[in-house]
């Protein structure tokens, strides 16, 4: 079947006035333009269907706000473009407070008094022992961004890679460091 806009138009129409499965028509003739939209503006594959289906489920909840007047698919696509910025402006900030933490693991010690400089040598001697068991592409990333300072935007266009494949590989990074450390506090410290 081909779509048309006054195919599209008049199924939006039938639904504005509470025929849901004319909703469901659209969506499964335009489910296939709004994730390609996606995936064209940067959605992981892992994460296009979760957030066409956020696009459409947003559409039909914003459907009264809809002015038939005009084509329906530049307003999802619309849609599908706020649901894509909240998912990055998400992960920034997932990223962003992953950052800080591993910033804090990596911070010189604290020279304030002994007892700080004796926790801060402690925290660095399992920070470190724990790089050393990082793959080698694992390292080189967390080297680059907390100790080079480049942002995944930079990495990502040096290595030629998408910075969300950047972002989540320091994501992984992170978490591993994190378990490490975690597992190196949690050992039995001997006799004591």
């Amino acid at each position: 079947m081909t779509i048309s806009h006054a195919w599209i138009q008049e199924r939006i129409l039938a639904a504005q006035s509470g025929d849901q499965a004319a909703f469901g028509d659209v969506v499964e003739h335009l489910h296939g333009v709004i994730r390609g939209y996606l995936a064209m503006h940067g959605a992981p594959i892992s994460e296009e269907e979760e957030l066409a289906q956020r696009a459409f489920i947003e559409a039909y909840q914003k459907l009264s706000d809809f002015d038939p007047g005009r084509p329906f698919l530049p307003w999802l696509r619309g849609i599908a473009r706020y649901v894509l910025l909240r998912w990055f402006e998400r992960r920034e900030i997932e990223g962003r407070h992953h950052s800080e933490q591993v910033r804090r693991f990596l911070a010189e010690q604290s020279r304030n008094d002994e007892k700080d400089d004796i926790d801060a040598r402690f925290d660095a001697d399992h920070l470190k022992a724990c790089l050393e068991h990082l793959n080698a592409d694992s390292l080189s990333l967390i080297q680059d961004r907390y100790y080079a300072d480049l942002d995944a935007p930079e990495i990502a266009a040096r290595d030629g890679r998408s910075q969300e494949s950047i972002r989540m590989a320091l994501s992984r990074a992170r978490a591993a460091l994190r378990r490490c450390i975690e597992s190196r506090v949690e050992m039995p410290k001997g006799d004591e």
